[in-house]
């Protein structure tokens, strides 16, 4: 059992390995708190249930989770306090010890999520860097925005608009995954119809403009996800009904 209080609602569930084979799975709690817990690479626990959240919400949900290097981990998740729905982090190390406080993801107070991803929604670098992926509005449509965090739990630089500012679709439900050299693939929901997609380094440019997963009709609902070789190979896979289908991206 990993939760110490099964019958209290737990939901939403996440899991991540480490580079020692531990894993570290975290879920919500009533939809007011965001608790973790730590297991060896055999599958038996480490510690007791721990807290991540510091600050109170009525809609405290969504926990995801990237390890790097070093087996620090960050958590992120959504919270509906000061007024609106915002995106918060907290990075831990290896121990499960916080690196650092509560961290705002959103860089405009009450404009945070307005969509909830499905998948993951942060990742991890071969730097020890992290980035987080949501959609928020602009100038009345969704659009897709990245904050990359530093190993050391603090934010580099302002919120990074991923998708296109100037399409006329909403673009909704991103996931990532990060190479080893710092290259992050975001791919995202695009009510053009299909997967839209964009390459980041963490450095702070663009290696790709906003391109075209697939252009298959795909509706808001499907679920997709990305995984990397840890190099310059990303695979993307969604399913609307069976099959699951995938494509593979890399760039040079």
């Amino acid at each position: 059992m990993v939760s110490e209080k099964p019958n209290d609602w737990n939901s939403y569930p996440a899991i991540a390995a480490s580079p020692k084979g531990e894993f570290i799975i975290t879920w919500a709690q009533k939809n007011d708190v965001i608790l973790a817990q730590r297991f060896t690479r055999d599958g038996k626990k480490i510690d007791d249930n721990f807290k991540i959240n510091t600050m109170e919400g009525t809609n405290i949900s969504e926990p995801t989770i990237a390890v790097n290097k070093n087996g620090d981990f960050l958590i992120a998740w959504y919270n509906d306090n000061l007024g609106g729905l915002n995106c918060y982090a907290r990075l831990f190390d290896a121990e499960g010890n916080p690196y650092s406080d509560e961290i705002m993801i959103n860089d405009i107070l009450n404009k945070g999520p307005s969509s909830i991803g499905r998948e993951k929604r942060v990742a991890a670098d071969g730097k020890g860097n992290f980035a987080v992926v949501w959609s928020s509005h602009l100038n009345g449509k969704s659009k897709i925005f990245l904050q990359v965090i530093d190993k050391h739990g603090n934010k580099i630089g302002d919120n990074i608009l991923i998708s296109d500012k100037d399409d006329a679709y909403n673009h909704s439900f991103p996931t990532i995954a990060g190479t080893g050299e710092g290259y992050y693939l975001i791919i995202w929901n695009s009510s053009r119809g299909g997967i839209d997609g964009r390459i980041y380094h963490s450095n702070g440019y663009f290696v790709t403009d906003q391109f075209a997963v697939t252009r298959r009709k795909i509706p808001s609902y499907a679920s997709c996800t990305i995984s990397s070789d840890n190099d310059q190979v990303f695979l993307a896979a969604w399913s609307v009904s069976a099959p699951i289908t995938s494509q593979k991206i890399n760039f040079d």
